[in-house]
């Protein structure tokens, strides 16, 4: 089977994300160990772009932020307000625990995001012209009433770390 991962490099995403109304959606139960690690890295993300850390410099992009847990289908009016949704979520594609990935959308079954996205959502976003891309997350412990591990918690530093880096951002 083909690998899940995109064939674009995920700079190439950050650079189209940042010049774009993009929402990231933060899938996940948080009382399963890494399965809140879409939740864990969309509260990380808002935390560095929220308005308190940076003046709005030009370039910076417009972003929102929504903790949709384990049912995105409840916030269809909040996704249908931005260019691009991003579902950001624990996925079995093959990685080390805590890689980060942007992930085909056409390649998706076969593989394992750990919770299903409804295609009539995934339909409907697209009737309204919207994007949608998929941000998966290797996980390592599914186990319930465990945190999110160590490797995750890096990842995601790492992660957020080169979007600053391809942002110019402190």
């Amino acid at each position: 089977m083909d690998s899940p991962i995109s064939n674009c490099s995920a700079q190439e995403y950050l650079k189209e994300l940042s010049h774009s109304s993009a929402i990231f959606v933060g899938l996940g139960n948080e009382l399963k160990g890494d399965d809140g690690a879409g939740v864990f890295l969309v509260r990380e993300l808002s935390g560095v772009f929220s308005h308190q850390n940076y003046s709005h410099p030009p370039g910076l992009p417009s972003w929102k932020f929504l903790i949709a847990g384990v049912a995105p289908e409840n916030f269809l009016g909040k996704l249908s307000n931005a260019e691009i949704v991003v579902f950001v979520d624990a996925c079995y594609f093959g990685g080390k625990a805590g890689e980060i990935a942007f992930i085909n959308p056409e390649k998706l079954k076969g593989y394992g995001f750990t919770h299903s996205f409804s295609p009539a959502l995934i339909e409907y976003l697209n009737t309204l012209g919207k994007k949608v891309l998929f941000l998966g997350i290797e996980p390592k412990n599914l186990d319930l009433g465990e945190e999110v591990s160590f490797e995750i918690k890096k990842g995601i530093e790492k992660f957020i770390e080169d979007i600053k880096e391809c942002m110019n951002l402190p």
